[in-house]
Formats: C-alpha cells, structure tokens, sequence
C-alpha cells in the first residue's frame, strides 16, 4: 500500500487500507513509499498503528543515511517496531544500472585512454576532442556501421593511415561490440534477480562466453543487440515477459554503448598505426 504523500502520513494509511478492506475485502500488511523527503522518527508507530507491519522505501539514499544492511527493524522511541527495507541505492536508479554505466565510462576513459597515450603515442585530451564528432553521431543515431566514414575521418584527422583506417574502422565496426556485451552482461543479472531466477555461477560462466560470441556477430545497427539478448535470456532461464522491458530502454543503454564501439574502433586504429609497419 503507498502512502499518498500529499496527506499527513498516518491518515493516508490508514483511509487507503479501510478503502481497500471496504471495496475489496483486502488488508494491506506493507507499506510503500517511494518519494519520501525524509522519515518521521515516530513513523514505526504510525505504522503499528495503520497495520502495517512491513515498510519498503528508498529515500533518504545511501549518500545521506548509510545502513549496514538494507533489511532492518526499525523502531521508534515508544518501542513500536517493523521490518523495513531500503529498496535501492539511489533514487530512480538502480545500482546495475549505475555500475554498467560505470563500467563502460571506465572501458572509454582507462582502456582506450591508456591505449592511445602508451601506445599510439597520442595525447588523451588531443584524442577525445578529435573523435567526438563521431561519438556523438554513435550516440545520436545507436549504429556503429552508420558512424564509419566519421570514424574514418577522425582516424585520419590523428595520423592513422588509410591503408590501416580502412581496414580497423569497418571491422571494428562488426566485430568491436565491448559495451554490449558488457551492457547485456548486466542485463542478464539484473533481470535475473528481477524476476527471481536463480543464475549460478556456472550459468553466468556460460553467459559470459556466450555473450563474447554473440556480441562479435551482433550488427552494427539500432537495435542490434536485442535479438542477442532474445539468446542470452533463454540461455539464462529468464521468461520471455522480459523482453517487452529490456527493448522498451534498449535504446537509451544503446546510445553508451555504441559511442564506446566507436571510440574503441578508433583508440586501435590509433594504437595500430605504430605497432603496424607498412611497407613503403
């Protein structure tokens, strides 16, 4: 049962539970409050008092108030007591979600960063001002394959060769899908736990390797990489519900995803042109 935040707490409870016990013969045993702004210190007690035994909530956030598990009882100074739970970390975001976007800054900044600076012998900063015309046509149009003669020009404009561009750009293009298959990687486990399908070790060993193939044969185009997690879900366990959820935000997580293909396309042309000798 949520609160509505508009009414004084204890009153919101309990009018929605005689509502919900006179219309629909249900009594309500926990509570749900998503958008809270702080908590009341005698809130146990408001509880107690509605019915509700259990409480489910999200603010104040990790950030603010940090609790040693996110299941607790908590109680107030009359002793009234109820089992909460802080739902998430943070506020309108999920952690997976957070760490997966984590990850692929990391995969962008520390890997291809260190790649151009240590090996293609090209300064980070120089690096990303000169690629970001095609990181942001990936990240506006979803399609590595459609960002290549950007990418090409971005390699050229950093001294890479066209005998090495024309050859690392496309077939990056094809075969570079690193932030899906670290995007669908945390999709998997996330629906997993969503839905409460056990995912062994063992399971999440062979989504793993299953997730490297499929990535490298996943197309460079919006919406490529659904038809490799339609694989992956039944290769996990997952219901097939889970499908309508996972292409209603493929997008949005498709947009990082290809703006990383697409700086690590260009990041190995860079590295390739000094570790690949051409003949003259």
């Amino acid at each position: 049962m949520e609160n509505n935040m508009i009414l004084i707490f204890g009153g919101s409870y309990q009018g929605k539970l005689e509502f919900a016990k006179e219309n629909f013969g249900v009594t309500a045993e926990i509570g749900y409050s998503i958008d809270s702004f702080g908590q009341n210190l005698m809130l146990p007690q408001i509880l107690k008092k509605s019915g509700i035994e259990y409480y489910c909530f999200v603010r104040p956030e990790r950030r603010h108030i940090r609790l040693d598990a996110p299941l607790f009882h908590w109680e107030s100074p009359d002793g009234s007591s109820v089992m909460a739970y802080r739902a998430s970390d943070a506020y309108e975001k999920d952690w997976r979600v957070t760490a997966q976007k984590q990850t692929q800054q990391e995969d962008a900044l520390i890997v291809y960063g260190g790649l151009v600076k240590f090996v293609g012998k090209v300064p980070v900063r120089t690096f990303f001002k000169k690629v970001s015309p095609a990181a942001l046509n990936a990240f506006g149009t979803c399609s590595s394959s459609a960002t290549i003669p950007i990418s090409k020009k971005c390699a050229d404009e950093l001294g890479v060769p066209n005998e090495v561009s024309s050859l690392a750009i496309p077939l990056g293009a094809t075969i570079n899908m690193d932030a899906v298959s670290i995007l669908m990687s945390f999709m998997i486990v996330f629906f997993g736990n969503a839905t409460g399908t056990p995912i062994s070790f063992g399971m999440l060993a062979i989504v793993l390797l299953a997730n490297a193939l499929l990535s490298i044969g996943c197309p460079g185009v919006p919406g490529g990489a659904i038809a490799c997690f339609a694989a992956l879900s039944a290769i996990a366990g997952l219901p097939a519900g889970i499908m309508g959820v996972y292409i209603s935000i493929n997008t949005l997580c498709d947009m990082g995803a290809t703006c990383c293909n697409v700086l690590g396309d260009i990041a190995c042309s860079v590295a390739m042109k000094e570790t690949c000798k051409l003949d003259k």
